[in-house]
């Protein structure tokens, strides 16, 4: 995705919606897994165990799954950025950054 970023910018394409609706589908499925494994596991999911190698662990992935955003914003910056640039809610469609 980072060469398809960065060609969309070099040419001065308009930046299609698909990175932002990419990643918060990744994010929806990550909270989505958390809760299966919570109703699974009960609240002992939740709480970290310093007995296991959390790094190689499916504990560890589960309960940092939800919690690793970045800079990008949260799931409604994500919405609010589909929706821009699907033009929903107004009367013309946002145009994305042309910058280079």
């Amino acid at each position: 995705m980072g060469l398809r970023n960065f060609w969309h910018r070099y040419v001065r394409d308009p930046h299609p919606y698909g990175g932002p609706q990419y990643l918060y589908f990744q994010r929806m499925v990550r909270l989505r897994n958390s809760e299966r494994v919570q109703r699974i596991l009960g609240y002992d999911a939740l709480v970290p165990d310093n007995s296991v190698h959390e790094v190689a662990d499916f504990e560890y992935t589960v309960r940092s799954g939800p919690g690793w955003l970045h800079g990008g914003g949260t799931l409604d910056t994500d919405r609010l950025i589909i929706a821009r640039r699907l033009g929903l809610g107004r009367p013309s469609q946002e145009a994305a950054p042309t910058t280079v």
